[in-house]
């Protein structure tokens, strides 16, 4: 049940702000989803949780955004793929030990690298992150 809230004494100029946190909120929400299971958003939209065949699993992928439980050191409760280490911030294919080569090569590029704002993607032989 989606929680309720009074807001018959807000002013009018209140529910404009609320809403404006509420699309804020969608925006947000979809950003994680893309940072740590993109294909994972995608199930988890596709299931009915009226249905109770779907319910428990809707459930579980709301709370853990994604495929893994969070509270089970990242257990896999859905499919058979491990969580990536660096969620989908980095490339699923990136080692510690490749970033950290690749750091070493270009200093210049490391507080980007591994800013907690930027997702980081492959161009060719690059590295680049993108800001959030």
């Amino acid at each position: 049940m989606a929680p309720t809230v009074d807001t018959s004494k807000l002013e009018p100029w209140e529910l404009q702000v609320l809403d404006k946190f509420m699309q804020a909120a969608w925006y947000m929400d979809a950003a994680y989803w893309q940072q740590v299971d993109p294909e994972g958003e995608r199930i988890f939209r596709s299931l009915d949780a009226s249905n109770p065949d779907q319910a428990a699993l809707h459930l579980m992928m709301d709370a853990n955004y994604g495929r893994w439980d969070r509270f089970d050191d990242f257990a896999v409760f859905l499919g058979s793929d491990p969580r990536p280490l660096g969620s989908y911030v980095y490339p699923a294919d990136l080692t510690k030990a490749e970033l950290d080569a690749y750091i070493a090569a270009h200093p210049d590029a490391k507080d980007a690298l591994l800013s907690p704002y930027t997702v980081v993607r492959r161009d060719g032989d690059m590295l680049v992150a993108i800001p959030y």
